[in-house]
């Protein structure tokens, strides 16, 4: 099966990452690139000599939506070619809404920022007659990488958000200020020192990135929390979080993916619309850190492992192909 992979460098680079490392561990297909891919500063993906001609022969388009893919010519080339009938469409956005347009035309279209509203036990939505598949955001083989991980922990409890925080990051956030922690090291901040470009700095070596810098310190830290967009279901961070050293506090995730994040298993899910869920997380939180260390460590372990075991590109993309065959 040959695929066609088409990412732009300005775009956030989790999926971009995480579709290419799940491609490039199924080595029983044949790939091509519009341009070159780095991770950590070292090039992994090279541009095909002809992309159009590849396009043309290929058996699949991967495509990121609008918001992720900015070439004009490529897009203009599939429109013109008629090539619609072979686009896998990865709408990454962080907003619930379906493109319709984009939902007719395409081979298949998949979905990460889930709705809420879908029924817990849905595997993917029905609109007429077509079907909005699910996709989550996964871990990267690089937050597995043993440079990011320390022997001692600066901080007992992180809760690392954006810049411009704001919806139930900002409620979570407050009432986290507010918490009477004593002695506790509790370490609250941007998730890098320069928004935006930071996030997308995956790319660079780790001595040149803002990410790398944030990604020690969520290492660093015995107890990481992390809170999901407001009401939709997605989000890079939640994967950063379970596979880091310490142990994740999530917002409990609703998207329909194949082995789940259980709760005091890989980690402890809470419901962050719900100011007393949140307070009942961070009691149990500092009930792990004074009373319960090796339990806390053990569910640690544990979801690093589940993240590395089911939750990588390679089993994002298993998915993608399972509804092509």
């Amino acid at each position: 099966m040959h695929i066609v992979l088409l990412t732009s460098e300005q775009a956030n680079a989790r999926e971009r990452i995480l579709i290419t490392e799940g491609l490039l561990a199924h080595r029983e297909l044949d790939l091509s690139f519009n341009r070159a891919e780095s991770v950590m500063g070292k090039t992994v993906t090279e541009a095909a000599p002809d992309i159009h001609a590849a396009l043309e022969t290929c058996d699949y388009i991967f495509q990121f939506e609008d918001e992720h893919f900015f070439d004009e010519d490529i897009k203009a080339f599939i429109r013109e070619r008629d090539l619609y009938r072979k686009l896998v469409y990865l709408d990454f956005k962080d907003s619930p809404r379906i493109e319709m347009d984009k939902l007719a035309r395409s081979h298949r279209y998949f979905k990460r920022s889930w709705p809420r509203e879908v029924p817990p036990n849905a595997r993917f939505i029905r609109i007429g007659k077509h079907t909005v598949h699910p996709i989550a955001y996964g871990a990267l083989k690089s937050y597995f990488n043993p440079g990011f991980r320390s022997g001692e922990f600066a901080f007992d409890i992180s809760y690392m958000f954006p810049e411009n925080v704001k919806g139930k990051r900002k409620a979570v956030r407050d009432i986290i200020a507010d918490y009477d922690f004593g002695d506790l090291r509790v370490n609250m901040g941007v998730t890098t020192t320069d928004g935006g470009i930071g996030r997308r700095s995956i790319t660079k070596a780790a001595d040149d990135s803002p990410w790398a810098a944030y990604y020690r310190a969520l290492n660093a830290s015995k107890i990481v929390f992390t809170v999901l967009p407001n009401d939709w279901d997605g989000d890079s961070r939640t994967w950063e979080a379970l596979a880091g050293q310490g142990m994740a506090f999530l917002d409990r995730p609703v998207l329909p993916f194949e082995n789940r994040i259980e709760h005091l298993r890989h980690a402890y899910l809470f419901d962050a619309f719900s100011e007393q869920s949140v307070l009942e997380a961070l009691a149990a939180a500092v009930d792990l850190l004074r009373n319960q260390e090796e339990t806390r460590a053990a569910i640690a372990r544990e979801g690093t492992l589940h993240a590395g075991r089911f939750h990588m590109g390679l089993n994002r993309v298993s998915s993608i192909l399972s509804t092509l065959t």
